[in-house]
């Protein structure tokens, strides 16, 4: 019998697990919309964090198109935002998420969709399209 619900289990987290990766949050729902340039990135990464790589972009504000009044961002402001990347090890598969895929490089002119955590961090969506390179200096 363990047999059998072991191969329902699995099959049904088999066919889920698509479903779960299209599911992304819609680019609507951020609290805090901002474009800036890319001061700094920062990688956060231990030995037992598992397929996932926290990762902290310090982006100097040019230009507020959504935020709340309390949020206080203003041009000049820097914003720190957190977001995951997919460690990547050979051999192994992803995890079936959406993270956003571009990854910006300092001095890249950006545009984030975020929202404010309750702890007072901002977090970008989990959505592909999250982090957008409006301009970038090799681009010139």
């Amino acid at each position: 019998m363990r047999p059998i619900a072991f191969v329902c289990f699995a099959w049904v987290w088999l066919v889920a697990a698509p479903a779960r990766a299209a599911e992304s949050e819609k680019l609507e729902t951020a609290t805090v919309t901002v474009q800036g340039k890319v001061r700094t990135i920062f990688r956060e990464e231990g030995e037992n964090d598992g397929p996932l790589v926290r990762i902290l972009v310090e982006v100097v504000v040019e230009k507020v198109e959504k935020a709340k009044p309390g949020d206080g961002l203003r041009p000049g402001k820097v914003l720190h935002v957190w977001t995951h990347r997919v460690r990547e090890v050979p051999m192994k598969i992803a995890p079936a998420i959406i993270l956003p895929f571009v990854r910006p490089a300092k001095g890249d002119t950006v545009k984030v969709y975020c929202y404010r955590q309750e702890d007072g961090a901002y977090r970008v969506l989990m959505n592909a399209a999250a982090i957008k390179i409006v301009k970038s200096p090799k681009q010139q």
